[in-house]
């Protein structure tokens, strides 16, 4: 009887439930069709790679440029854009998208495991992750800053689950995390290494 009770709650909270989803979905849909004016320089020198023309902004500007802080976003987007042509843009907002979900359900294993938070204190955490206008904003505006989030999360939460008895296997998959890290921006590649420093410190 009880199971049911608690069944009959969850289905009436379902109009509610999608009905705040939808409202959601609303508030942060002028975000899904945007895209940072620091992506855009991102993805017209992936485009130029993939035409043929390294190194450069203009096709008709013969001065060779580095347009690009992070050296890993730009090939991936130059793989996506010679592979997919017009539709890039919706594949790279795509991914964006994915990375801010899975990085949403890191933080939550965090927030549970590693942390210890109650219900409420996780769904706070979590609020403040989907909510929050600055992260939402860079999260979906096609830069790789979420794509660092993730990276520093998943090295956290591996950190974390550790034993702290560090062999071949360890080392090495810190190695590649840290070096992809760096490779995406190297201000969350120092922070990177911040981290695994400290946690060996503390350990």
């Amino acid at each position: 009887m009880e199971n049911l009770f608690k069944e009959n709650k969850i289905l009436r909270n379902k109009p509610i439930l999608a009905l705040l989803f939808f409202i959601y979905i609303l508030l942060i849909l002028p975000f899904l069709g945007n895209i940072a004016f620091d992506a855009v320089v991102h993805f017209v020198v992936a485009e130029r790679f993939s035409d043929g023309h390294p190194f450069l902004y203009n096709i008709s500007d013969t001065q060779k440029v580095i347009a690009s802080t992070s050296p890993f976003w730009t090939i991936l987007l130059t793989v996506i854009y010679y592979i997919s042509g017009q539709f890039s843009p919706v594949i790279i907002k795509s991914i964006c998208i994915l990375l801010w979900l899975v990085a949403g359900y890191l933080l939550n294993i965090a927030a549970r495991d590693v942390w210890g938070m109650g219900k409420f204190a996780k769904l706070a955490v979590l609020a403040l992750w989907f909510a929050n206008v600055s992260i939402v904003k860079n999260s979906l505006g096609g830069l790789e800053n979420i794509l660092c989030a993730f990276q520093l999360l998943l090295l956290y939460l591996y950190l974390m689950k550790s034993d702290g008895a560090f062999k071949f296997k360890e080392n090495l998959i810190i190695g590649l995390l840290l070096g992809w890290t760096v490779l995406t921006r190297i201000d969350a590649g120092v922070l990177a290494v911040v981290f695994v420093l400290l946690y060996l410190f503390i350990k």
